[in-house]
């Protein structure tokens, strides 16, 4: 890997990521019709077997907090959505907790980028 990607926008890195894998396909910047309104997700991720995950993408420099953990379970239930997705620089311990109790699995850069 280059030694510059490192220091890419985070939504390039996930995207770089996930259409590495062959069975999957990446639809960034989706809008999507709930049951009570349009959601927007950074991305929508679609398996062979069709399940559908969103994405929530979030490249900041403070640590992301449980209200987006909580939009995006919001999110899957109203849509709905097999699952999501979260990936950003860093997370607070109680958004952690949170998305472990509802299944959202949360990754920082780091852990993408060591995917790669």
């Amino acid at each position: 890997m280059d030694p510059s990607f490192r220091q890419a926008a985070l939504f390039k890195i996930v995207e770089e990521y996930f259409r590495q894998k062959s069975d999957v396909q990446f639809k960034p910047n989706v809008e999507l019709r709930g049951r009570s309104k349009v959601w927007k997700v950074d991305a929508l991720v679609e398996n062979s077997d069709g399940s559908r995950f969103g994405l929530l993408i979030k490249d900041w420099d403070r640590t992301l907090g449980i209200n987006q953990i909580r939009q995006i379970q919001k999110c899957c239930y109203d849509v709905p959505l097999d699952g999501a997705v979260v990936v950003t620089n860093s997370f607070s311990p109680s958004a952690i907790s949170y998305a472990k109790r509802f299944g959202i699995s949360c990754y920082s850069r780091y852990e993408i980028l060591a995917k790669l």
